[in-house]
């Protein structure tokens, strides 16, 4: 998984491995990693600054590392 150009590194802290992150990229290519558990829960921030070091609501995504993390189709977060 890359962004900026780059590829991800643990300078986005525990969304790069977070089952909740849904990558975001801008049309003028900037890239934000959004915590689809704010969407149905205020304890989280939608956009939290990074990295991030601490989260009550991390979960490991099922996914083999490196992998881009699955596509998010709208609604809530499943829970």
């Amino acid at each position: 998984m890359t962004y900026d150009g780059r590829r991800m590194t643990d300078d986005v802290g525990l969304c790069r491995t977070c089952r909740w992150v849904q990558v975001v990229t801008n049309r003028r290519g900037s890239t934000f990693f959004r915590c689809r558990l704010a969407d149905t829960d205020a304890r989280f921030v939608r956009y939290p600054p990074l990295p991030v070091l601490r989260c009550a609501g991390y979960e490991k995504a099922p996914r083999e590392p490196g992998a881009e993390p699955e596509p998010y189709l709208g609604g809530t977060a499943p829970g």
